[in-house]
């Protein structure tokens, strides 16, 4: 009778430690929320239809992106593991109350400030771009990261062609805010980067040219 009761006991611990760990740290999630902030966003650009990048020199000139032409690209610093339309974090609300697939695009309701959730935690890199079909098509698990940032650097690519059409990028590599955001049972991470969206070449234009008349001299 001593020895079932031990027995008994012991089989009841067993349930106790089984039942705690499905309620609490087993719905953990391993994956992450992504948020993603353009760090050039600016005030005159917000303003108008997802606009979110304006780059402008000691000049006149002005460069700006809308966040119809950007691609997020998840990548594990290497290759590109996912790729994603920046605007579609701007379109897209969840219910907090349900499940959600991986890379699930949210609403943060900020300004420059897009989010995705359920995002792999392989995913250490965040870059953001502006490339053009006939540049490259970027696939998921095939594109190397690298290849993409080099099309940025080509000169050949990028010096004569219209503003509106140079390749834009920038990069960082996720940081951990420290904050969570449950969506359901299941509480997610938040990783952070801060992203300039660029040219990565400088480039002058002269659109005109005057002459003084220097008499003599």
């Amino acid at each position: 009778m001593k020895k079932l009761f031990v027995c008994a006991m012991a089989l009841a611990a067993f349930v106790s430690c089984s039942k705690d760990d499905v309620q609490g740290p087993a719905l953990d999630s391993g994956n992450k929320t992504v948020q993603i902030t353009i760090a050039n966003a600016t005030a005159d650009t917000r303003a108008g239809e997802s606009g979110v990048t304006k780059t402008a020199g000691e000049g006149t000139t002005v460069m700006s992106a809308q966040a119809s032409e950007l691609k997020v690209l998840f990548s594990d610093g290497t290759k590109v593991l996912h790729v994603a339309d920046l605007a579609a974090a701007k379109d897209e609300v969840h219910d907090d109350n349900v499940e959600v697939g991986q890379y699930t695009a949210g609403n943060t309701g900020v300004d420059g400030t897009y989010i995705w959730h359920n995002v792999p935690w392989n995913v250490t890199q965040i870059s953001v771009v502006r490339v053009q079909n006939d540049d490259i098509t970027i696939k998921a698990n095939e594109t190397l990261l690298a290849d993409v940032a080099a099309l940025a650097t080509n000169e050949a690519k990028n010096l004569n062609r219209p503003l509106e059409t140079i390749i834009l990028y920038g990069t960082n590599t996720l940081k951990d805010t420290g904050a969570t955001h449950r969506i359901g049972d299941i509480v997610y991470h938040v990783w952070n980067a801060d992203v300039t969206v660029k040219p990565q070449l400088a480039r002058f234009e002269v659109t005109s040219l005057t002459c003084i008349d220097l008499g003599e001299a």
